[in-house]
């Protein structure tokens, strides 16, 4: 029985580029009474069954219409998401994918039988979607400073093979990017994140004044978190009470910790002090990295932000 009738088909999206803060968000967003977060659908390994590009760009390698369905389906509670099992899944993570599901559907079918009416789709896929996403729906986009990225990236061993297919995606709905051409020894890892910023920023240069949108700094929210969230409040129409504020401050910086490192690999390590997590880059970029990092930056602010 689908108990979703009741609910809004009207969804909040939460994006940006992976390792930027989203998952941060939507757990701040989960926090509220009748607010409940999809954790990315449009993971292309463990979302949406019907899904054929990693990121989707409406009207560039994804028909509107069927964009359109995709969403309706998702607020309908009608989507059907893929196992998503790995080869280096352990048994019990397996057995539990296959009887519960993956983060994806799991999060999905709380929703589906919820009595929570105001859905938020958290994902980063759905970065490159968000100038067709503004037009309609409000978005949260999250970001955080480019070398401590680079380093978290780095630190999960993911890379952005896809930069070139997004970028002549993007050139059909008349956005140009000429990607950094790397020919010096840095990682994989710092060349994807390098180009995925690339993309982001033009992205944000074509939404920038767009009211629908909302900047989460994940930097600022380290320094205080407290205006951060209630920025986001503001943003939504949400009165939320200061002990609520409090308490998500409390269960996201985990600032009594002394651990200041995450453990490596561990994509959302709750152990470790949230204070030093745009501090602890020194130990995983090489010093060339972070000189062709800053570089960039540099670079970028100087021209005016023209890529």
């Amino acid at each position: 029985m689908n108990k979703n009738n009741n609910k809004t088909i009207n969804p909040i999206f939460i994006s940006g580029i992976p390792r930027s803060g989203t998952t941060l968000v939507g757990n701040i967003l989960g926090s509220i009474k009748n607010f409940q977060v999809i954790y990315e659908p449009f993971h292309f390994h463990q979302g949406i069954k019907s899904l054929k590009q990693k990121y989707l760009i409406p009207n560039a390698n994804i028909d509107e219409t069927e964009f359109l369905n995709l969403l309706k389906e998702l607020s309908d509670g009608k989507s059907r998401f893929k196992i998503g099992i790995k080869d280096n899944d352990t048994i019990s993570k397996k057995i539990l994918k296959l009887t519960l599901g993956n983060p994806s559907s799991f999060s999905y079918k709380k929703y589906i039988f919820s009595s929570n009416k105001q859905l938020v789709v958290k994902d980063p896929f759905l970065i490159f979607s968000s100038i067709y996403l503004s037009q309609f729906y409000k978005i949260i986009i999250t970001e955080r400073p480019l070398i401590p990225l680079a380093s978290s990236l780095k630190r999960m061993g993911w890379i952005f093979s896809e930069a070139n297919e997004v970028r002549n995606d993007l050139e059909t709905i008349g956005i140009n990017i000429r990607l950094f051409d790397a020919d010096q020894d840095i990682s994989k890892e710092v060349l994807g994140c390098i180009h995925f910023n690339q993309i982001f920023i033009k992205i944000l240069q074509e939404i920038k004044e767009n009211e629908k949108i909302h900047i989460f700094n994940q930097n600022n929210f380290i320094e205080n978190p407290k205006k951060e969230i209630q920025d986001l409040y503001s943003f939504l129409n949400v009165s939320v009470d200061d002990w609520i504020v409090e308490k998500v401050i409390n269960k996201t910086m985990n600032s009594k910790s002394e651990k200041y490192k995450p453990r490596e690999k561990m994509q959302h390590d709750s152990y470790y002090n949230k204070l030093f997590a745009n501090k602890y880059y020194t130990e995983i970029l090489t010093e060339k990295e972070i000189e062709i990092l800053k570089n960039f930056n540099n670079k970028f602010f100087c021209s005016g932000g023209e890529i």
